[in-house]
């Protein structure tokens, strides 16, 4: 008998996906909760593993160290994880990369979406870019 149901069970969980799981991303459906980098890098543990979109500037010395920053709230940032891909990834790179790597001498602003990750900092995991902005600065005003 205990067999017999636990065979009925199982089976009306494979007929039934939307009882197994909840989808985890943008591409299974999720939509992202719109925050700031100011209310994330302030509450860390109430977004993380929260898929979110992010409009926010970006600063870099173009090799290790690459975060989401907001004027709004100097001296906080968020990493940014942009290893594995992700749809506006290429475009991402040239920005940070080109001419020169790094935020020295250009201001990188966009939105950024992706999944919090918080362990003994807080990171975003990119899933997507858009809205990419690229102006030229002055290298010697900063």
């Amino acid at each position: 008998m205990r067999v017999h149901r636990f065979a009925t069970v199982t089976l009306m969980l494979m007929a039934f996906p939307a009882c197994q799981s909840a989808p985890q991303n943008a591409s299974e459906g999720l939509h992202p909760q719109t925050t700031t980098v100011c209310a994330i890098a302030r509450g860390p543990a109430k977004f993380n593993h929260v898929f979110v979109l992010v409009r926010a500037h970006i600063t870099s010395d173009g090799f290790e160290h690459t975060d989401l920053v907001d004027h709004s709230c100097e001296n906080l940032g968020i990493s940014l994880n942009y290893s594995t891909p992700f749809k506006g990834q290429d475009e991402l790179v040239k920005a940070i990369h080109s001419p020169w790597p790094g935020t020295v001498d250009k201001d990188i602003s966009g939105v950024f979406i992706g999944k919090i990750e918080w362990h003994v900092k807080v990171s975003l995991s990119l899933t997507g870019v858009r809205d990419l902005k690229v102006v030229k600065t002055d290298p010697n005003r900063r």
